[in-house]
């Protein structure tokens, strides 16, 4: 790793994710005096720029909200007095009485600023006492870090976004970040499609969210099971899982299988993953899906005639409702020096839509894709 620091960045959130504290918090503000500083690469307390720890902290995790912090918040929005909620008597011991009356004055009229205008950042002081900052954990989880008051205030009022920093990464996510790095370098400085972490959007791609959003908006509301042929990292069946789909993605290719397993693992294992061939899959699967992906895939099997073949006998059991589709336009499957197999898309529609109605929905890098629907299945 040429660098042990990354670059500050400033992401947008909705604080409800971020409401847990993990044992970095702990150690910090329980043991400061104790706390070995030399697991950092930079004092944590100068965090302008990102530091990076190593250890287990990431894995003892405390709901933001049992925190005397957000409690006393609670507690004084619903009458108490102030004098009586365990943060004020915590200050009070480490403060005094007149700085901790500060604190609770400054706390309320930051309540009144951001319910009356939302959260807006002063730009006449230090911005980085503005923010609220995070830690980010071995598998990417997210943790509160600092600005305690802000991220009460905000919970309490269900603000559905805000700027935070992050202050934190484990050393294992980094590592990981820096697999990506390398993986982008080896294809033209870009990932395939995007990834749906806050820390890992900054990677150019080859396509956009527009075919996730596009299957989205045309997919059968009854369609439950997603077969997700040559998935990659999986972006589609994490769009899917999102709202309620069971999805079965399927990478054959054993370094593109690491990354998808890996972010399956970021994801809280949310769709199940499978490294085989395809057809080796549904031949022993045997099952009828819902709806099936296979965006950019089905030309590869034109390579040989033995993959041909293949492709002819998984199309002739695979079983579907609906499939959306992509693959190579007809200037690239009759001109393109891997395939020896030449058919046109005519030829792959006829063959993969048999009796079903194909219709065109979009189109990105030129490649157009389809959605296959057997019109006996009901919609609503």
């Amino acid at each position: 790793m040429n660098s042990r620091i990354l670059k500050e960045r400033i992401v947008y959130i909705n604080p409800i994710k971020i409401a847990q504290l993990s044992g970095f918090y702990k150690m910090i503000k329980n043991q400061y005096k104790t706390f070995d500083f030399s697991l950092l690469n930079k004092k944590i307390y100068d965090i302008r720029e990102c530091g990076i720890c190593g250890g287990d902290w990431d894995l003892e995790v405390f709901p933001f909200k049992e925190h005397s912090i957000y409690k006393s918040f609670v507690e004084i929005m619903k009458g108490s007095k102030k004098e009586d909620t365990e943060e004020y008597k915590k200050l009070l011991f480490s403060k005094g009485k007149e700085k901790t009356d500060v604190v609770f004055k400054k706390w309320l009229e930051l309540y009144a600023s951001i319910k009356k205008k939302g959260y807006v950042l002063n730009t006449s002081v230090d911005p980085w006492d503005e923010y609220i900052t995070i830690c980010i954990g071995r598998d990417g989880q997210l943790f509160f870090h600092n600005g305690g008051h802000r991220l009460a205030v905000c919970l309490f009022l269900g603000i559905s976004s805000i700027p935070v920093k992050i202050a934190i990464r484990h050393t294992q996510w980094v590592y990981f970040i820096e697999k990506i790095k390398a993986y982008s370098k080896k294809h033209n400085n870009k990932i395939y499609t995007p990834i749906n972490h806050i820390d890992l959007q900054s990677f150019e791609t080859t396509y956009s969210s527009y075919r996730g959003e596009l299957i989205k908006e045309y997919i059968n509301p009854k369609s439950k099971t997603v077969l997700d042929i040559g998935t990659h990292w999986g972006y589609l069946s994490f769009i899917l899982a999102d709202i309620g789909k069971e999805c079965y993605a399927i990478e054959h290719d054993p370094e593109t299988y690491y990354f998808l397993n890996r972010i399956n693992k970021i994801s809280s294992n949310k769709i199940k993953t499978y490294c085989t061939d395809v057809d080796t899959f549904i031949f022993r699967k045997k099952q009828v899906f819902d709806c099936v992906l296979a965006l950019n895939v089905f030309h590869h099997f034109l390579k040989t005639k033995e993959t041909w073949e293949r492709f002819c006998k998984m199309i002739k059991v695979l079983q579907f409702n609906e499939m959306f589709l992509q693959f190579a336009n007809d200037e690239e499957l009759l001109n393109h020096p891997k395939y020896t197999i030449r058919k046109t898309t005519k030829e792959i529609l006829e063959l993969v839509g048999k009796n079903k109605k194909i219709n065109i929905i979009g189109k990105e890098h030129n490649r157009v894709i389809y959605h296959i629907v057997d019109e006996t299945v009901e919609r609503k």
